[in-house]
């Protein structure tokens, strides 16, 4: 008697399940990196996102996406990260270089304008 066919995924695993354990992983990976790119894209192109005034809330690299200039330029500003384990806000670097926060934001504000303004 003739044995059922058995479906391409079981006779996948049979027979190469290293490649098939990779193909699934290397597959997940592009599905997320996919949902983090859309997600990405459509929350940076609300205008509302774009040249927000700054807060104590945000984060530097907030601040540079919502601003459209380099990371460095607002590190510049606020220095080393503060010693936290999460990611540290703009109050938290104003808390560490013993500043005002809303004098830091100043800076920030000034560094933004010289980089937009060009060299």
């Amino acid at each position: 008697m003739r044995r059922p066919p058995r479906s391409a995924l079981a006779y996948l695993w049979a027979r190469h399940p290293i490649a098939l354990a990779g193909f699934v992983l290397a597959t997940l990976a592009v599905l997320i990196l996919s949902f983090r790119l859309i997600t990405h894209t459509i929350y940076w192109a609300d205008p509302a996102k774009r040249d927000q005034s700054i807060q104590p809330w945000m984060t530097p690299h907030y601040v540079s996406m919502s601003w459209d200039v380099d990371p460095e330029v607002v590190l510049n500003v606020t220095g080393p990260k503060p010693p936290k384990r999460r990611p540290s806000t703009i109050d938290d670097y104003a808390e560490a270089l013993g500043v005002p926060v809303f004098d830091l934001i100043r800076d920030i504000d000034t560094a933004i304008a010289a980089e937009r303004a060009g060299p």
